[in-house]
């Protein structure tokens, strides 16, 4: 039997979120900052978490309350359509805290 749509768009979405954490297992805050490839792969990361969070049905967000949808999307557009200005400490961060957290939510 074929997934739902939704459960398509969450599991792509958890298999980002673990291409982000993989990235952050393999160094350290320095060489991530240091690093462009690590930053261009983990700013696709993002972009593509933000676009399947796009395609989720309202009523699933809502049943998901306690994942940030807003955050997720808002660090897309960054991504997407501010490159030249992202904070790449903060990305680290969020690779280091969030996305464990959003891999625990999904699983």
């Amino acid at each position: 039997m074929a997934l739902s749509r939704t459960r398509q768009h969450v599991m792509r979405m958890l298999e980002y979120a673990k291409n982000l954490r993989d990235y952050s297992e393999r160094c350290d805050r320095d060489s991530f900052l240091n690093d462009a490839l690590l930053q261009n792969a983990a700013g696709m990361c993002f972009i593509n978490l933000g676009e399947f969070q796009n395609r989720l049905p309202e009523e699933f967000k809502l049943q998901q309350s306690g994942i940030p949808w807003a955050k997720i999307r808002g660090l897309r557009n960054i991504m997407a359509h501010d490159y030249v200005s992202v904070d790449w400490n903060l990305i680290w961060e969020v690779m280091q805290d969030g996305i464990p957290q959003l891999i625990n939510d999904y699983e």
